[in-house]
């Protein structure tokens, strides 16, 4: 058998990676964007899709069309793009274009709704069937009482339906932006795949919430807006960039508990890679899909046993994230937020990855030795179970005493 000599072989290595990244280079550069592919938008899955508010957009007739940049406009990209994102520019701005399920999802849900067919519009009876087993109460005009069937949140497993209320569903529904006949069955489709575009419209970003704009959708695509690199890229920022970061965690951590809309809101998968920093140094959450939803007013209301007591997030695993979904239904406040973001994102034992040691790794000597109280603080909003308390306490004076430090820095 003839073998290469090491040096030969490291050369047709060399020139095989070289002559792949050109033509990857190649098909960016001048490669036929798939924006307009009917294969992406799956237009034709209408109306079990997302609407058609936005096509206008991605309609090579317009004057401004939305232009896809870097891999996402190379359509091999699909067989490795697993999330389903997409990344480019629209008059000028940065975006985002989701399918907002994987491959394999889709072809499990159509097989429900479309039953097997590749296009679902010969199958609107059938779907408007399969929304009455979801809506029993829904009116024959379109217009719905929203009430969920029972096992609705079993079938499909969607935190938004874990803890069922119909002044949320109508919420989500008087929130949600299409206007056509078939806006139901859009609203419908975005409820039972991901939610992510109806909580963005219901809690927008011009109202002060944490999520990105939503722009709008062509068949089963959505269009964001696009924030910027996620939280994963400022683990070696400076001590006071991250510790502004920090508090606006646990900003969002309040906000998301209590606020005036009466819902709480509680992250259920926490990641460095589902947050973003905008140019700005602002913080949002870009992946809204899991997010349980709780009716504080509803639960005024049924007063299930121990509803007013504080819910205390457990420690389920030690690197992940856990949580109990009857408890947070079950409980006008719970402490999870303030568990997602310290133990999630800041203490030294941090679970998300990307951030090894917590977003406040590395504290500066004369920080830990001015506010020793800190660390104490961290530790305790990340696990309270030593004093047997919540973590509200902890996490106000964890604020509090970084609040100070940064004060502190500024006058040295």
């Amino acid at each position: 058998m003839r073998l290469f000599p090491p040096a030969r072989l490291e050369y047709c290595v060399f020139i095989i990676v070289l002559w792949c990244a050109l033509v990857t280079i190649v098909f960016i550069l001048y490669g036929e964007d798939q924006v307009q592919s009917k294969t992406l938008q799956e237009t034709t899955k209408c109306p079990v899709c997302f609407g058609d508010t936005s096509c206008f957009m991605l309609h090579s007739s317009n004057m401004h069309v939305v232009k896809l940049t870097g891999l996402s406009k190379v359509s091999l990209f699909n067989y490795i793009n697993v999330k389903n994102v997409f990344y480019g520019k629209y008059k000028g701005s940065d975006i985002v274009l989701k399918k907002l399920a994987h491959d394999a999802e889709f072809r499990q849900f159509d097989q429900l709704v479309c039953n097997g067919s590749l296009r679902c519009q010969p199958r609107v009876h059938f779907y408007r069937g399969l929304l009455r087993t979801v809506f029993p109460e829904l009116a024959a005009d379109g217009s719905a009482a929203l009430a969920l069937a029972p096992d609705v949140s079993a079938r499909f497993e969607r935190e938004q339906l874990t803890c069922p209320s119909r002044r949320f569903l109508k919420f989500l529904y008087d929130a949600f932006s299409g206007q056509s006949e078939l806006r139901f069955y859009h609203f419908a489709t975005m409820l039972l795949v991901n939610a992510e575009p109806l909580m963005l419209q219901a809690f927008p970003q011009s109202h002060g919430w944490p999520f990105p704009r939503y722009l709008g959708a062509c068949g089963r695509l959505v269009l964001e807006q696009y924030i910027g690199p996620t939280l994963a890229r400022y683990h070696g920022a400076s001590w006071r960039q991250r510790v502004e970061l920090a508090l606006q965690l646990l900003e969002i951590a309040e906000m998301l508990t209590s606020n005036d809309y009466d819902f709480n809101l509680y992250l259920t998968d926490v990641t460095a890679e589902n947050l973003a920093v905008d140019s700005e140094g602002r913080v949002f959450i870009v992946d809204v899909e899991d997010v349980v939803v709780v009716d504080r007013q509803q639960l005024m209301r049924d007063q299930p046993p121990g509803w007013n007591r504080t819910h205390v997030a457990p420690i389920l695993c030690a690197d992940c994230m856990g949580y109990e979904a009857d408890e947070l239904c079950g409980h006008l406040v719970s402490d999870h937020n303030y568990f997602a973001m310290c133990k999630g994102l800041l203490a030294p034992d941090a679970f998300a990855r990307g951030l090894p040691g917590g977003l406040l790794h590395s504290v500066p000597e004369l920080v830990s030795s001015t506010h020793p109280e800190l660390a104490d603080w961290l530790r305790l909003c990340a696990d309270p179970t030593a004093t047997g308390g919540s973590r509200f306490g902890p996490a106000a004076e964890l604020r509090h005493a970084l609040n100070r430090a940064l004060a502190e820095e500024g006058t040295d």
